[in-house]
């Protein structure tokens, strides 16, 4: 659209693998799934695509726990020129022009002060909370891509955008999304029924709050 909004379905899992530090989620955003291979995985992931003249390009699922973006960078830049600064309720992303080391994801409330040459790539409010310290960001330099995972702090909550003034999600495409996360909700917490195909009619319950909230710890 005019907006640069595009939306739309592509398969993504639903499963724990914090110790790895990459969900399979992000993993897919990232190309290293095929989809075909992550269709035999469960549920389905959004993907929606936004660029505002304010904002570098990028791309962004989510699911119970996280929400994971790739945003659009230079080829062959180096780890050490990126500066990303996850707070509890801002992001900031940055590369810069000089050799200064970059800061991982998860740092807290840290200022990324560089040099004039620095670029900015995202300098937004979050739409949701988030965990900082369970935060954490890569690099692919070979694709020009940087992947952020923000560990979300209402686990279940379905977010509509990932940032405070950029497009959001329809209603019915909301909804669809809130539906699909509390399906994986409840496949998280009954590892051993198939709620692949489970349909719920009706109003759908926000899965961060329904029946007492998210119980699998």
């Amino acid at each position: 659209g005019a907006g640069g909004f595009v939306q739309s379905l592509v398969i993504a899992p639903c499963k724990r693998e914090r110790e790895k530090k990459k969900s399979l989620c992000s993993r897919l955003l990232a190309g290293h799934i095929a989809a075909d291979q992550s269709r035999q995985l469960t549920d389905f992931c959004f993907l929606a695509k936004s660029a505002t003249e304010t904002s570098a390009e990028y791309e962004w699922n989510q699911n119970v726990e996280e929400v994971n973006l790739n945003v659009t960078c230079e080829v062959g830049l180096s780890a050490k020129k990126v500066k990303c600064i996850i707070t509890t309720t801002h992001l900031q992303l940055k590369t810069s022009d000089g050799g200064g080391g970059g800061g991982g994801g998860g740092e807290g409330e840290g200022e990324g002060e560089g040099e004039g040459g620095d670029k900015v790539l995202l300098d937004h409010k979050t739409v949701g909370q988030v965990k900082p310290d369970e935060s954490f960001w890569t690099i692919d330099s070979k694709r020009g891509v940087i992947n952020i995972t923000l560990q979300k702090s209402h686990e279940g909550k379905t977010w509509s955008s990932v940032f405070q003034g950029h497009e959001t999600l329809d209603h019915q495409a909301k909804e669809s999304e809130q539906r699909r996360l509390l399906l994986e909700r409840f496949q998280l917490e009954h590892p051993g029924f198939d709620f692949s195909g489970a349909e719920i009619n009706g109003a759908v319950p926000d899965a961060s709050t329904f029946m007492g909230g998210f119980s699998n710890r």
